[in-house]
């Protein structure tokens, strides 16, 4: 169960079943019949930084839902397989795959732009489709360092949506793709 009044972050791994695993990391990896989409930047947020020293690069997503619509006909046989199989019932603001290849700069102790996925109140559930060294990072309000999290296939991140984090290409692995979904805060 999630638990984010006590925890500000929780991990479960292996949340969703083996086959389910394997099939979205099969949809999203079929290059014929998923459609990525190219971003200059994995952020487009204001040019702040937060304080922080970071890198920035490409990558390629694919939003599943926007502002509370449908955005995709992959919905339906990626995000609502994935989303049924977790005990989440809170409405879905956005929902979006993540695709970072690996980069030429960088390195394992470096991080792309922290940002906050939402400006309203929410919480943020991250589906890691992959074994990656693309780490997430978690950061306290002193903007130290709260946890560094290792993408591993099948794992489940919640965390609070004022938590400041930030993601980081891959340097070892060849990709790094992570299902993010911002969820609506309970009232």
């Amino acid at each position: 169960m999630i638990d984010l009044v006590n925890n500000p972050y929780q991990i479960f791994d292996n949340s969703i079943s083996i086959k389910l695993q394997d099939n979205i990391e099969s949809w999203l990896t079929d290059g014929d019949n998923f459609a990525w989409f190219y971003n200059e930047t994995s952020i487009i947020e204001e040019d702040t930084n937060y304080g922080f020293e970071s890198y920035d690069y490409a990558q390629f997503s694919h939003a599943f839902v926007l502002d509370y619509k449908t955005n995709s006909n992959a919905k339906s046989f990626v995000f609502d397989k994935l989303i049924n199989e977790i005990n989440v019932n809170n409405p879905v603001i956005r929902a979006k795959a993540n695709l970072k290849l690996m980069c030429p700069y960088g390195n394992a102790d470096s991080h792309n732009k922290p940002h906050y996925d939402q400006d309203t109140e929410h919480f943020v559930g991250l589906y890691y489709v992959n074994n990656s060294d693309g780490y997430t990072w978690l950061f306290n309000k002193d903007r130290t360092v709260m946890k560094r999290i290792e993408p591993r296939k099948g794992r489940f991140v919640f965390f609070r949506g004022d938590i400041l984090h930030a993601a980081s290409h891959p340097h070892k692995c060849k990709k790094r793709l992570v299902i993010n979904i911002d969820f609506q805060k309970e009232k």
